[in-house]
């Protein structure tokens, strides 16, 4: 009898700063099986909460992404389930149901949001791809290299990591891998997000 590989689940919690001001905290749990790499992610800041799955191919194709978000007062829920270069999305929110399909011009999937977590990459490698947004309903390329080990700055120390370079609607952001794929740290403009000590 030839056994499946067992699931492998990853957890950490962040620190979110603006412009070197605490904004938030953040927590990811990942999961990667022998078919499929899902991701919850939960980012409060005051009174607001966002809760977001996603699932993916071994290959970084978007299988399924839910979204709960709550913003003071109010509250909104999108499914998006990914099929033929589309994404059929259902919102919820205020008591009505919307559906929309958004076609991708492209091949969907992003290789580099699986890296250290189905696959390694050589230094040097660089993708180009087409992924999803939960926030404009739309569909944008990206651009991910790996630059290779690189010192990451955590707590004053400095901190050997994966780093990943990503260009995405003209933002750019750094995010530093530990040797399992969770991130260490991820900077994007002013904004720093940093795993606490544990």
């Amino acid at each position: 009898m030839i056994l499946a590989p067992p699931e492998i689940s990853h957890t950490a919690n962040y620190l979110w700063t603006e412009g070197g001001k605490p904004a938030g905290r953040m927590s990811i749990l990942l999961k990667v099986s022998p078919t499929s790499v899902s991701q919850e992610l939960l980012i409060t800041a005051g009174k607001n909460e966002l809760r977001q799955f996603s699932m993916r191919t071994r290959k970084g194709e978007l299988v399924r992404v839910v979204v709960d978000q709550k913003l003071g007062a109010t509250h909104k829920e999108i499914v998006v389930t990914f099929e033929n270069k589309a994404a059929q999305v259902v919102t919820l929110e205020g008591g009505g149901r919307k559906v929309t399909k958004v076609e991708c011009s492209g091949t969907p999937g992003d290789p580099s949001s699986v890296w250290f977590l189905t696959t390694r990459p050589k230094p040097g490698t660089t993708v180009s791809y087409w992924d999803f947004s939960t926030a404009s309903n739309t569909w944008s390329i990206g651009k991910s290299y790996f630059q290779g080990v690189a010192k990451a700055k955590l707590y004053g120390k400095d901190v050997s990591a994966f780093l990943v370079v990503n260009k995405k609607d003209g933002v750019k952001s750094e995010t530093y891998l530990d040797s399992n794929g969770m991130p260490l740290l991820i900077v994007r403009n002013q904004t720093r997000i940093e795993r606490e000590k544990t």
